[in-house]
């Protein structure tokens, strides 16, 4: 023990403790180390037939494809018969479509548009009609089913239906049209060369039919019903000539306006000389004794002059005196004279109208007359043209290579998700 004395350290006294105010030992948990060693798992071992088909597939699948590609060109080299083209050229105009080349600019922000005759003569082609048409004259079902055993894609088969007959003839005669101009090039194959021309030959003398009916329809549409105006107009106006004349006939006047202004000219001279001669009288009168021979001569011309005039009064007033028998007042003469030459104008004014309204439409005919043209005869082929092996190999091919891609990617899927 240290003596105090001896020592620098201060004594102070500690309070005591009490044993609850001791606090708690806590146990602090001992740190796991997780075990950082490394276990190799071990891959499940693929079976051997597996791996041994990988290869395998692509190779037959490959193998499948090339062999059908040889076929094919087997098929195009050694079965497919040559065919013949015939080429030509056509083009349906009219007054209209020139008219309307002025406007053209407007069409090309709006894009080409297939002319309508162009569209009338496509589908006239193609039509069975056409295909009926051609086949009685030149029996084109025999003639492509001629090579039926062995060209069997190409062919028509003898006992087909009119549907597919008519999907062969549509193959068979192509048309191509240019909007812009409204020309129109059709392509006829066939296996003989002048079978071919002959086809086209007939196509296009059964096309200028058809431009030549649809024109004296739309003719007659415009033109008939202004010639049968015309034709009703031209009879109007003969029955008004017809009476005219009758009348004269009968009354043996011309025309009672004029012989009326005549008969009024006629009055007129004879009241001048009335009136002269009895100025001439009165003076005489009051110059000479009575029993003058002059007097008398004047009063007997007087006479004759009023008996004239009263002559002429009856005539206006009764009857003509040129006709004998006649009671008719020459007053109703004038208003049927009247009439008959107001209906006789009435007749001239309809059939000149008439005959203006067929001239316009005529000329509207004319305007929308559709002209059928050739600037490409039906030529005849020296060569073949038909079918295009190489272009139709390398489309296969292409097509068949595609497909056995897709085939590869299939198998090579499904055999990833077992």
């Amino acid at each position: 023990m240290t003596n105090p004395a001896n020592s620098s350290l201060v004594m102070v006294p500690v309070p005591a403790v009490r044993p609850s105010q001791i606090a708690p030992r806590v146990t602090v948990p001992e740190r796991v180390v997780p075990d950082l060693r490394v276990f190799e798992i071990p891959r499940p071992v693929e079976p051997i037939l597996s791996q041994s088909r990988k290869p395998r597939t692509g190779v037959w699948i490959a193998g499948c494809v090339a062999a059908l590609i040889g076929l094919f060109a087997v098929y195009l080299w050694g079965f497919a018969v040559d065919r013949y083209e015939s080429r030509a050229g056509v083009i349906i105009r009219s007054d209209t479509q020139d008219s309307a080349k002025v406007a053209g600019w407007v069409t090309a922000f709006s894009g080409p548009a297939w002319s309508a005759e162009a569209e009338i003569l496509t589908r006239f082609v193609h039509s069975p009609e056409m295909f009926q048409t051609v086949d009685q004259m030149l029996d084109v079902r025999e003639h492509y089913a001629s090579h039926w055993p062995q060209d069997v894609l190409f062919g028509l088969w003898p006992d087909a239906s009119l549907n597919v007959v008519l999907w062969h003839w549509r193959r068979t005669v192509q048309l191509a049209a240019n909007p812009a101009t409204g020309l129109v090039e059709l392509h006829i194959s066939a296996y003989d060369p002048e079978f071919a021309q002959a086809i086209a030959q007939q196509i296009v003398a059964e096309s200028a039919d058809l431009v030549a009916r649809l024109n004296g329809r739309m003719k007659a549409e415009r033109v008939v019903p202004a010639e049968q105006a015309l034709a009703e107009a031209t009879v109007g106006l003969q029955r008004a000539r017809t009476n005219i004349a009758a009348f004269r006939h009968r009354t043996q006047i011309i025309d009672p306006v004029v012989d009326l202004q005549s008969g009024v000219g006629v009055l007129a001279d004879l009241q001048g000389r009335l009136a002269e001669t009895l100025i001439e009288y009165d003076t005489l009168l009051h110059s000479t004794r009575p029993d003058d021979p002059r007097l008398t001569e004047l009063r007997h011309t007087l006479d004759i002059i009023r008996e004239r005039i009263a002559t002429e009064h009856r005539a206006f007033l009764g009857r003509p005196v040129s006709q004998v028998g006649d009671s008719e007042p020459y007053p109703e003469l004038v208003a049927t004279y009247e009439r008959l030459a107001v209906e006789l104008n009435v007749a001239e004014e309809r059939y000149r109208a008439a005959l203006a309204a067929l001239d316009n439409a005529n000329a509207d005919a004319d305007q929308h007359m559709r002209r059928f043209e050739t600037f490409l005869h039906p030529s005849l082929a020296t060569t073949p043209s038909f079918p295009q092996r190489v272009s139709i190999l390398v489309k296969a091919a292409a097509l068949l290579s595609l497909a056995g891609i897709l085939v590869a990617l299939l198998l090579t899927g499904l055999r990833e998700r077992r």
